[in-house]
């Protein structure tokens, strides 16, 4: 049984058509984050295309509950009950973990969704507006430093926008460096800026209890009950002049 094919996530990591952030504000403060990661369009990038597809159908229950979520907590339980699915990492995987154990505890309870058929990965959590960005930033901070640890040939980290939610206000400030460095390590490694900048995107979409009454962004596309609103951006529109800061008031 072959290792199943890790490397792709920390890939559509830094080469990924779109990267998506979607915020569910709920009635009771409480904020659904999902942060997305969409790498359907590399699928030409997979070395060993067969030996890869072979190894999804072998690890076809674990492959199964992936696409439809898991805890962190079940996902490294599977990973430390399954030898095959790391192989030559586990000894990687299990020191970076033993390294990172106050980390884990706060963020295992998270959940992690990968479709290794269309390389779609994704992280959501639940909290308050008072704790949500630091709570993603740990999540996806620990998961990407992990898939770093065991199988990345490239150097990638989660891209952190800054954001300020309060009762009635969302704020979500670009960060316009970490874009700018992704499209550098992107034209280092596989070269033509130009193109990874026109072509990769960056999807926002915030919903809403209430109506929107204001929306900092021109261009942005609502919903009919005008409680959900959606902004799409090319990243050379994301490292062009000041740095984005979208502000939706509900």
């Amino acid at each position: 049984m072959k290792k199943i094919g890790f490397t792709f996530l920390t890939i559509i990591g830094i080469t990924s058509c779109t990267i998506k952030e979607e915020f569910t504000i709920q009635e009771d403060g409480k904020i659904k984050y999902t942060y997305n990661v969409d790498g359907a369009e590399l699928q030409t990038y997979i070395p060993d295309q067969n030996d890869f597809f072979s190894t999804l159908d072998e690890q076809k229950k674990f492959v199964q509950a992936m696409e439809k979520g898991m805890t962190l907590e079940k996902f490294f339980t599977e990973i430390k009950n399954n030898d095959e699915l790391l192989k030559s990492h586990n000894e990687a995987a299990n020191k970076f973990l033993a390294n990172n154990k106050t980390t884990y505890e706060k963020v295992k309870q998270h959940i992690i969704k990968v479709d290794f058929k269309t390389l779609n990965y994704s992280t959501e959590l639940v909290s308050t507006n008072e704790n949500m960005a630091s709570e993603s930033k740990l999540l996806n901070d620990f998961l990407f430093d992990f898939f770093n640890a065991i199988d990345n040939p490239f150097s990638s980290k989660y891209i952190n926008n800054q954001k300020v939610i309060t009762k009635n206000k969302v704020e979500i400030k670009i960060d316009k460096a970490a874009y700018e460095k992704l499209i550098n390590g992107l034209s280092t490694q596989f070269g033509g800026e130009s193109t990874y900048s026109s072509l990769f995107k960056y999807k926002l979409i915030i919903h809403t209890p209430q109506k929107i009454t204001a929306s900092s962004e021109n261009g942005s596309n609502f919903s009919l009950d005008q409680k959900t609103v959606e902004f799409n951006y090319t990243f050379s529109e994301l490292i062009a002049d000041e740095p984005k800061l979208i502000n939706v008031t509900y």
